[in-house]
This record gives structure tokens, C-alpha cells and sequence, in this order.
């Protein structure tokens, strides 16, 4: 995987755009020697599902989702609309 310097990206922004979009290869960008940023392809047609799944709240719903899941929190959507449906509120676990 290439790399750059956030200096040299600075610079030649462009140029690196190009390159990640020719390729569709990321390029890492490090600052003082650390990696702070990753400069990755996106495909337009793909763009929704890219931000749903690179953002911060959503991706920290999904962690709880599957904690929830481990830990044998989660019930039948079937169940919870039976509830729904019997005017009775839907419990929040089992």
C-alpha cells in the first residue's frame, strides 16, 4: 500500500487524488511520522453504503447490536409486533 506524507499531500493533492483513482489502491497518510488518515477509492453507485458503514454512530449501533447478541439480549421482530399489535407494550428483553 502506498504512502505519503501529509506534507507531500499538501502539495500534490491532485496528483494523489489521480493515483487513488486510477489505481483504487488506498494510499496511508502519516503526520510526524504516524499514520492519521487513509485516502481510499469511492465508487459512486457504493457512496451510501461507504458513509453508513464508516460512521461513527452507525458503526457503534452495529457493536451493540452485536453485544446484544452475545449476551442473548435480542427477541423475534414476530414477537415484538405481536405485542405491537396486542396493544401491549413490547417488553425490552426476555
Amino acid at each position: 500500500m502506498a504512502s505519503v506524507r501529509a506534507i507531500d499531500l499538501a502539495r500534490q493533492t491532485a496528483e494523489m487524488l489521480d493515483q487513488v483513482e486510477r489505481t483504487r489502491r488506498p494510499i496511508l497518510v502519516f503526520r510526524n511520522g504516524r499514520p492519521v488518515a487513509a485516502l481510499v477509492a469511492v465508487d459512486k453507485d457504493k457512496l451510501g453504503d461507504y458513509v453508513l458503514a464508516n460512521a461513527p454512530a452507525f458503526v457503534a449501533s452495529l457493536d451493540e447490536t452485536d453485544d446484544d447478541g452475545r449476551h442473548g439480549r435480542l427477541r423475534p421482530s414476530a414477537e415484538v409486533l405481536k405485542e405491537l399489535e396486542d396493544g401491549r407494550p413490547a417488553s425490552s428483553s426476555r
